[in-house]
């Protein structure tokens, strides 16, 4: 079934990132950059969830997104 909006490509891309992430033997630079694509990947489709699906109280999900950036950008 597809998702409304074509979100269904996006889970796609990102299950297969994280395959790859977990199963290709790369070297440790290819696998750093393919961490921080899959992050930053992710992150944006939670900020994109948050945008078409408008929770009653979305705070919460943006200061979880926020950290989830922090992150990111502190294994820059």
């Amino acid at each position: 079934m597809d998702r409304p909006g074509g979100e269904s490509g996006v889970l796609g891309g990102l299950v297969a990132l994280l395959v790859a992430f977990a199963f290709l033997p790369l070297p440790t630079n290819a696998l750093h950059v393919l961490y921080l694509v899959t992050a930053v990947a992710t992150i944006a489709a939670g900020f994109r969830g948050v945008s078409v699906h408008r929770p009653p109280h979305p705070r919460g999900w943006l200061l979880l997104l926020a950290g989830f950036s922090g992150w990111v950008l502190g294994d820059l």
